[in-house]
């Protein structure tokens, strides 16, 4: 039993699999901004040393509370802003913190409504890239699928190319044959009419 390997998905692995996709995705983006997903099982992942430094607030964050009462953001001893987003499709909070910026009353909730806006276009881009894999894997199977009929047409055609020349030879062969035949009881009709 252990020599089987395993064909399913460990949820856990697919989730850190987006998980990482999902930061690359926003680092890309946002190059100065620090991201980190923390699950509820309380796993972490970031891609850079400076997301890593934000890691000890994970601790102190109520992650099991319901997204409309966590807090959206948090202040950090050395003033910035620590944002906290949901996301449900990973069963997880991406915590995020970026360089310091002009304050102002919508500037904390213009940066979750940035972050949010991004997290859909890469759920959207994702679901694009599976539809379009799974596509492409129907036309190539559809593609193979062809080819093995086109084969089987061309070597049935063959195939009745050669019954059909066969059957033309034994018809040769027989008209020959007819031919010979009646040719030798013409001649013995006429010598026996002869004699």
């Amino acid at each position: 039993m252990d020599a089987v390997p395993k064909l399913v998905f460990n949820e856990h692995d697919v989730q850190e699999e987006l998980s990482l996709r999902l930061l690359k995705f926003l680092e890309d983006r946002l190059p100065e901004w620090h991201f980190q997903v923390i699950t509820k099982d309380r796993r972490i992942f970031f891609l850079d040393e400076e997301s890593s430094q934000i890691r000890e607030i994970h601790e102190s964050l109520p992650l099991d509370t319901q997204p409309e009462e966590a807090p959206a953001h948090f202040k950090l001893k050395d003033g910035s802003l620590l944002y906290r987003i949901p996301i449900e499709a990973l069963n997880a909070d991406l915590i995020f913190s970026l360089p310091r910026l002009g304050a102002g009353p919508d500037v904390p909730k213009d940066h979750a409504s940035l972050v949010r806006l991004l997290i859909e276009l890469f759920f959207a881009k994702s679901a694009l890239h599976n539809d379009q894999r799974y596509r492409e894997t129907q036309k190539n199977q559809l593609d193979r699928k062809f080819r093995v009929l086109e084969n089987k047409y061309q070597e049935i055609l063959e195939d009745n190319l050669r019954q059909h020349q066969r059957l033309q030879r034994q018809q040769a062969a027989y008209a020959q044959t007819l031919k010979s035949e009646v040719a030798r009881q013409t001649a013995e009709l006429r010598k026996s009419e002869d004699s």
